[in-house]
């Protein structure tokens, strides 16, 4: 996570990511079943210190160990972007910057939360995400190889802050990529400097695909073919499927009426006991 405070909010603002010094992740838990790891990410920030001065707090998150391999990419189906402000537009994108217009590559989703439009106020509701106060962006349903991203950043669109509001009473905005529908929007988040980032200290939980990448462990084979050497499903009552990230991966699973881990020997048990019916004939 990098900070930088800015003096003048209107001049465009880019980040240097070698210089942010990368933390590690806490990791939650990981479900063999699913192929998923859970792990807490950053809340990023955007915050006013007085009517001159904001301070950004930007998140980018690395969840692959290589540069070249991506074993490990952000789930698309059970992740979302979640902003929280008076007036925001949080951004996910594969890059650490802020000026970045909404035709950029780089920028893969926004959502935008305001409560005053055209001279009107929206009163913002506990619970509601709907872009009064708090804003959602599921990713689920997106193009796979979009949103399958190995390193993610969290910022805002410029000069967003908190417009004609008084920034002493709603001095920041958030941003954060979540698993769905764990965060529940409550409008004291909206009051006090960085209220929501001391709220989660530890971060907040994000959702992330495990997968095997053929480039390292070779191929998922075809029906009837031999498996190659390195192949990871390592037991007996295993299958591959290749995952939909354009091929180049796959994961393992157990078969039909087993379950545990397919990615050692023996890992996968028998969960069904099976009986035989027999029929009786009548002779006549």
């Amino acid at each position: 996570m990098g900070e930088v405070s800015i003096s003048n909010a209107s001049a465009p603002v880019v980040f240097n990511e070698t210089a942010i010094s990368p933390s590690p992740i806490e990791l939650i838990d990981i479900s063999v079943a699913s192929n998923e790891v859970r792990a807490y990410g950053a809340v990023s920030s955007y915050c006013s210190r007085s009517a001159a001065e904001q301070v950004l707090k930007l998140q980018r998150t690395t969840v692959g160990p290589s540069k070249t391999l991506w074993p490990l990419t952000l789930s698309m189906k059970r992740n979302a972007l979640v902003g929280v402000g008076m007036n925001v537009e949080a951004r996910v994108a594969s890059r650490m910057y802020m000026d970045l217009p909404s035709s950029d590559s780089w920028l893969k989703t926004y959502c935008t939360s305001q409560t005053s439009t055209g001279g009107g106020f929206y009163t913002p509701t506990n619970g509601s995400c709907s872009g009064f106060g708090c804003c959602q962006v599921p990713f689920a349903g997106r193009a796979d190889d979009q949103y399958a991203l190995p390193s993610f950043a969290v910022s805002f669109k410029p000069n967003n802050g908190t417009g004609a509001f008084d920034w002493e009473q709603h001095p920041c905005s958030y941003g954060m990529v979540v698993e769905s529908s764990w965060y529940n929007f409550s409008t004291p988040d909206l009051y006090g400097y960085e209220v929501l980032s001391r709220r989660f200290q530890r971060g907040v939980p994000f959702v992330v695909d495990l997968a095997v990448m053929t480039g390292q462990n070779g191929s998922c084979p075809a029906k009837g073919q031999q498996p190659p050497p390195d192949y990871a499903c390592a037991s007996d009552n295993s299958f591959c499927t290749n995952t939909s990230t354009g091929g180049s991966s796959y994961v393992c699973r157990c078969m039909e009426y087993y379950e545990g881990n397919p990615y050692i020997a023996n890992g996968c048990h028998g969960t069904h006991t099976y009986s035989l019916r027999s029929k009786v004939y009548k002779t006549i």
